[in-house]
This record gives C-alpha cells, sequence and structure tokens, in this order.
C-alpha cells in the first residue's frame, strides 16, 4: 500500500503527477474473479496472457460498473478492438474539472459503465482502481461508491477500501468511514488506518485510546503536531488549533469536529473532493466556502442552489490593488461575471434579475466562462417561464437553458415565441435568430426548419459582432450533426478572413478519434473526444476541432452526446 496522502494533479493540464504516478506503479490485485451479473465468485479461470472483449463473464475485477447499458451505461463491448495499453495511458488524462454538462455526462457514464475490459496484458482490477481514481478526481462520490458497492466486499483493494474511507469522510459520515477502519486496522499497515481510527476514538468521547492512537504514530516516527492538536481540540484536552492550509479529507472531518476552519490559503484548493469537502462545511468561514463552492457548481459537483445564501452573506472580494500581496487572504478575485451573478442572486422583480442573469452570461460569453456562468444561474433560469415582459431576453435565456439541459422550458419558450411572432417583431426576431440553435437541440419546435432558413438567419447575424464566427461554428455543427448546409451560404462567408480563432485538436487525437468512430469503438471514441475538448470544453475549441468531435460522437453511436456537446459550443458562442 502507498503511504502518500491522496493528492489530485492540477486538472487544466490534464496530466496526472503527485500521487498518481505511485498509484500507476503500484499493482492493484484483486483476487479471483466474478459474473458480472452474480455476486458469488465463480472458479478461477486459467491463465491467459491476454483477456478475452467477446463477453462479460467471469473476467477479472475490471469488468464491474454501476450502469448497465439499460441503465443509460455505454455498451458492454465498448473496448472492442481497443488496447488496454492505450486506455492506460489516456484514461488519466481525462478533463475532471470541466464546466460542459455534457462532457461530465459521457466521462460519468465511461468510468461507471459494466463492461468486458480492453485486451492487453495488465494487473487485475488495475483499470477499475484507475477507472475509481478518475471519479474521485471528478469530485464524483456518488458515482464512486456506486463502483466500489459493484464489487463483492472480498474483492476489494486496500486501494479501493481507502477510497471509499475518504469518500465517505468528505461527505460526512464519520460512522461508515469508522467501520472501515475498525475492519481495516489489522489487516492493512498504513498509518492512515491509525489515523482514521483515533479520530473515531476521539469522536466517541473515548480519550485514553485516541491518546495511544497518538502515542503509536509519534512511535513509527511521524509528524503528528497537527494531527494531536486536532485530537486535543475534538476530546476538550487542548484548545489549540492548527493551521492547515492544504487539509486531507481525514482534516477537513477532524476540523468540522473541533468546530474550526482550514487556514484562508484553503480558499484556493483547486482538488473538487476537497473543495466539495469545504463547501459543505457549515462550520468553516464562509469565504472559504464561497470559493470552493463556485469551483464545485462550475464543474458540477454541487447543485447551483448552493451559490444563493453564500453570495448573501459574504461581501464582494476587495479588488485586487487595494492589498500589496494582490488580494485578501482567504478570498479570491472576483470574475468578470461574479457581480452579475450576485445581482441577479440579490435583484427584485423578474425583469431585474433576467438583466442581470444576461449581463452575466455575456460576461461569461466573453471571459470563456460561459458554461461556468450559466452553471451558476440555473435556478435563476428555471424561473423565466414565457411571457411578453421577458420577450425581449429570450434569445440570451433558450441558448443558456439549452445549454444547461433545461429542454422542457426551452420548448416552451420556442412555442411561445412561435405563437407570439405573426404579431410581434420582438418575438419574431428570436424566433428567427434561435431556430437554428432549436434545430441543433432536436426540439419538436425545429421539426419542419428547413436549411434555406439559414439566409435569413445569416442576413440578421452578419451585422451583429461576431456574427461570422458563429455562422461558422453554427454551419460546421449543423454538418456534423447531419444536416445539409446549402453551399450557397458557403459561399457567402468567402468574403471574410481564412482563419479561425480558437483551440485546434492535435492532429494525432483527432486522427486516431475519426478511425476509433468509423470502427465503432465507441469506449475508444468517447475517451479521445473528451481529451481533445479539453479542461475548457467545447466554448474553447476551434470549429474544425468541434466538427471533428460532433461527428465522430455520432458515427460512433453517441449521437445524443455529440448533440449535446454542440448545443453547449454553440450557445456559448462569442
Amino acid at each position: 500500500m502507498i503511504a502518500c496522502r491522496f493528492r489530485l494533479p492540477a486538472v487544466r493540464g490534464g496530466g496526472s503527477t503527485g500521487c498518481t504516478a505511485a498509484l500507476v506503479a503500484t499493482v492493484l490485485v484483486l483476487l479471483g474473479g466474478w459474473s458480472a451479473s452474480s455476486a458469488a465468485a465463480p472458479e478461477p479461470a486459467a491463465p491467459s496472457s491476454r483477456i478475452e472483449t467477446d463477453a462479460l463473464g467471469a473476467i477479472t475485477p475490471d469488468a464491474a460498473g454501476a450502469l448497465t447499458e439499460a441503465e443509460g451505461g455505454l455498451p458492454p463491448d465498448m473496448w472492442r478492438g481497443t488496447p488496454r495499453s492505450l486506455v492506460a495511458a489516456l484514461l488519466p488524462r481525462l478533463p475532471v474539472a470541466t464546466p460542459s454538462p455534457a462532457m461530465r455526462s459521457l466521462m460519468r457514464r465511461l468510468l461507471l459503465s459494466a463492461a468486458a475490459p480492453p485486451a492487453g496484458d495488465g494487473a487485475a482490477g488495475r483499470l477499475l482502481g484507475e477507472r475509481a481514481w478518475m471519479l474521485w478526481r471528478m469530485g464524483d462520490l456518488e458515482g464512486l461508491l456506486r463502483l466500489i458497492a459493484a464489487v463483492p466486499a472480498d474483492r476489494r483493494s486496500a486501494w479501493l477500501v481507502r477510497l471509499e474511507a475518504e469518500a465517505r469522510l468528505i461527505l460526512g459520515d464519520g460512522p461508515a468511514a469508522c467501520r472501515l477502519a475498525q475492519a481495516q486496522i489489522g489487516e492493512d499497515q498504513d498509518s492512515f488506518w491509525q489515523r482514521l481510527q483515533g479520530f473515531c476514538h476521539a469522536q466517541g468521547g473515548e480519550v485514553e485510546d485516541a491518546e495511544l492512537a497518538v502515542a503509536l504514530l509519534v512511535d513509527r516516527g511521524e509528524d503528528v503536531r497537527a494531527y494531536a492538536a486536532l485530537i486535543g481540540a475534538i476530546t476538550g484536552t487542548g484548545s489549540t488549533l492548527p493551521k492547515l492550509p492544504d487539509p486531507s479529507p481525514l482534516d477537513i472531518a477532524m476540523l468540522r469536529a473541533a468546530k474550526g476552519s482550514p487556514a484562508p490559503e484553503a480558499a484556493a484548493e483547486e482538488e473538487l473532493p476537497l473543495a466539495l469537502g469545504i463547501a459543505e462545511s457549515p462550520e468553516f468561514q464562509d469565504t472559504l466556502r464561497l470559493a470552493a463552492t463556485e469551483r464545485a457548481v462550475a464543474a458540477g459537483v454541487l447543485p447551483a442552489g448552493r451559490l444563493r445564501p453564500l453570495f448573501q452573506r459574504v461581501p464582494p472580494a476587495k479588488p485586487a490593488q487595494n492589498t500589496a500581496r494582490g488580494g485578501n487572504r482567504g478570498e479570491t478575485p472576483e470574475t468578470s461575471e461574479q457581480p452579475f451573478v450576485r445581482r441577479a442572486f440579490g435583484s427584485e422583480g423578474p425583469m431585474a434579475r433576467a438583466e442581470a442573469t444576461v449581463l452575466a452570461l455575456d460576461a461569461g460569453r466573453r471571459s470563456g466562462r460561459y458554461l461556468a456562468t450559466a452553471r451558476a444561474l440555473t435556478p435563476e433560469l428555471a424561473a423565466y417561464g414565457p411571457g411578453p415582459e421577458l420577450a425581449g431576453y429570450a434569445q440570451h435565456l433558450v441558448p443558456a437553458m439549452l445549454a444547461m439541459g433545461e429542454r422542457a422550458l426551452a420548448a416552451a419558450w420556442m412555442s411561445w415565441l412561435g405563437k407570439q411572432a405573426p404579431l410581434s417583431p420582438v418575438a419574431d426576431a428570436a424566433t428567427e435568430l434561435l431556430m437554428p440553435l432549436a434545430r441543433l437541440a432536436k426540439l419538436p419546435q425545429a421539426a419542419d426548419w428547413q436549411p434555406d432558413s439559414l439566409f435569413p438567419w445569416w442576413q440578421a447575424e452578419r451585422s451583429r459582432p461576431g456574427g461570422r464566427q458563429r455562422a461558422v461554428r453554427l454551419f460546421v455543427l449543423l454538418r456534423a450533426t447531419g444536416e445539409t448546409v446549402p453551399d450557397e451560404v458557403w459561399t457567402g462567408l468567402l468574403d471574410g478572413p481564412a482563419q479561425q480563432p480558437g483551440t485546434a485538436i492535435d492532429p494525432a487525437f483527432r486522427t486516431q478519434m475519426m478511425r476509433a468512430a468509423r470502427a465503432k469503438r465507441i469506449g475508444q471514441t468517447a475517451l479521445l473526444a473528451l481529451i481533445a475538448l479539453g479542461s475548457d470544453g467545447p466554448e474553447a475549441v476551434d470549429p474544425a476541432g468541434l466538427e471533428a468531435v460532433v461527428d465522430s460522437l455520432r458515427t460512433a453511436g453517441l449521437e445524443s452526446d455529440g448533440r449535446a456537446i454542440a448545443v453547449e459550443a454553440m450557445a456559448a458562442a462569442r
């Protein structure tokens, strides 16, 4: 068992650092195998240098999953034709902190689906352990616990048990974590279990046993100063709390019990599980919780409803130039959209809130944080039903609704606008601007839409700032989802620049993704597409890259995922 504490790598680079390198080198062996449809362990299979992928059967723990295809998971043969070495190399590069709801949904299903593992040499259980680790990095602790629960208890590696205990501590389920410590203390020599058991004793009022745990750790030569101070604060035998700028899951649980809070520097915590733990700790300082909650909401780890009460309690951060070191300790600088988000949460009346919401979305679009901003505003978006007083905001609100999956509300708006269009110039203009996006989202109100309608749409759009860039993005996304874009429309764009801004996808990734899609290698296509889109998601990728991703997903059989990514990309278009 490795001795380092679980730490997450910096997610924006998409790489795997810190303890991950040690974890990859650790053999995660789960003895025996079992059928995916039965908890009973079968007879061990004969040794083989390769793993068959034709059926789930009694193969390896790596086949375990919490989602079947009928439950929305990917097909059980999703890794057919994909080398295990490729999956092992690419899985740690998944963009776990993406603000894209569509990407997060696909990533989650990729990791949770029960499927025959890819063919190739590899220690049994290693792929399962890597999937669990990526769910942890995503902050999807519910999904992680579901995946672990799909593994028979006597087949779980020490690695999986440790991950479960860490997840339980973050989620505030101390009793479950303590039961795991009690079971593991005699089986696993990692000092984590000794520390956890000492915490359990302290919480239970067993002062002598808690102090004995501290003494045993000292005998092992470990630095227990912060740990001993926390034990003392919990048991009442001490009063000084340590300053913890970089708390672990156990630290967070102990600080909660001691009625303390991490150091102000913890506001910059980027690791999603730890951000979740800080955000969900009412005992902690509100400034820390707001910064952590904003990060967790942007990544889809927490619902946006958690933000409003914190915004109401925490005043705006002071401008960075007011302090010598670039900001107040424990505070993070406000983003360009945050003041408008605050106003949307605090304004009285639907018109004032809608105006602030539109301003926030526009600021988020300009800063490249549109999807994160729309996530924060999902409670507001859900409150804006169609009506004449908000008709002028429809062209801004409906795209955000579609990007955040509020399809029913967006469809209600499109129906209302369509009925009002003959009588209202505002509704008519909004309908014309929104109809191609509605078609991209496959709303029923756009069922009769024809590609020839792109001509008047382009005429209305070309005079607006950024209109040509949005047109190019729309046309390639429509083409990627199977629509026909008239040649005359493309010809009309030739008077513009020959280059497009945006992040290009590396040719190696684009080529292999498209080849995998044509070969119907579903898991490989999804994996490459997610990595190609990157941590910033579809709003940052150039039109050619978006077309390749959306078309590849559709070709591989993941049309709804590709369409959802296309809608996000178009909604966020500047």
